[in-house]
């Protein structure tokens, strides 16, 4: 069993470490982050380290038996995984949005890195997913919308670092990758349109992060991804329009920022604005399932080239979106 270095002490390394938790057979645990005085409510009971060298030094810990699962802001991803080369470490996890190239990879083909795409494991897209195939649904238009509330968050510089994140980093890598699953991964992608608004609060202007909208091409299939930042409605939702006049619609569990429940999570398919099938859902843990599938997978000696190919082909397309 590998233990675990967490980088960063946000909400994203407390998601992470309750999964962990959770897992039955897992090594230790251990937190560390740069920032003077770093601290989180919810893992007070946990030292933080300055540094993963000091992590790995206080603890007698070996790098060969470490995973480090770095949740900082993004412009801080490539610092930390060059650390952990330095140091011997090959097991990464980290979180959206990491880009790489095959030229990377090609130079550290003994590195394994893999991108937090947690609402992959949703129970949501199993059954969306499912239902397409069963019924062999033909998909005209994807519609996706994460939005939120994030001023406060925003105000307080979450997920930032020393650069202001645009709002295409935010919730759009979720759905960029949720797009590519359902269509698959070998479709020709052009983007049609895009657009950023500044998010404007009081005398606050933080360029490009209120409001994104991305209009891309699947070969001859349309996805629009639309994610507001200052909105009072919390909105998490896929929309697949197929022949026929088939709508299907998914719907996210929604938490509150304390991550209680606030609203179950439904699949709704829809002919011509009838309802034909529907589900609801009360519990969908996909970070569980998806940190425990990399946990488990980054302890054997033979990683699944998927996540590697599951990167390329993201980076492939938020590279163009962000340039």
């Amino acid at each position: 069993m590998k233990d675990i270095i967490i980088v960063g002490t946000s909400k994203a390394a407390f998601l992470h470490f309750k999964s962990y938790n959770k897992l039955s057979n897992v090594g230790k645990i251990f937190f560390t982050d740069i920032k003077e005085n770093a601290s989180n409510k919810n893992i007070k009971t946990k030292k933080i380290y300055k540094s993963i060298i000091d992590t790995l030094s206080q603890n007698n810990l070996n790098s060969n038996n470490i995973i480090v699962d770095i949740c900082t802001p993004k412009e801080e991803f490539y610092n930390i995984i060059n650390q952990c080369i330095s140091l011997g470490i090959n097991n990464i996890i980290v979180e959206k949005p990491f880009m790489a190239s095959k030229d990377f990879f090609n130079q550290y083909p003994n590195l394994h890195i893999l991108m937090v795409q947690n609402y992959l494991y949703s129970n949501i897209i199993s059954e969306i997913k499912k239902k397409i195939e069963e019924n062999n649904f033909n998909i005209k238009l994807i519609y996706t919308n994460f939005s939120k509330n994030r001023i406060n968050d925003s105000i307080n510089r979450r997920g930032m670092s020393k650069k202001n994140t645009q709002n295409f980093e935010i919730e759009i890598p979720h759905q960029i990758y949720l797009a590519d699953y359902i269509l698959g991964e070998n479709n020709k992608k052009d983007i049609i349109f895009k657009e950023q608004k500044d998010f404007i609060i009081d005398n606050i202007c933080i360029e490009k992060h209120g409001y994104g909208k991305i209009l891309l091409e699947y070969d001859d299939k349309i996805v629009i991804h639309e994610s507001d930042l200052v909105t009072n409605n919390t909105i998490k939702e896929v929309t697949i329009v197929c022949d026929a006049g088939v709508v299907i619609k998914g719907q996210f569990i929604l938490y509150d920022k304390d991550l209680n429940k606030i609203k179950n999570g439904k699949v709704v398919i829809n002919k011509y604005q009838n309802i034909t099938w529907e589900k609801e859902f009360e519990e969908d843990d996909n970070m569980y399932y998806c940190l425990k599938e990399y946990y488990e997978n980054l302890n054997n000696t033979d990683i699944p080239k998927k996540y590697r190919n599951k990167i390329l082909e993201f980076s492939n397309i938020f590279g163009r979106i962000i340039e």
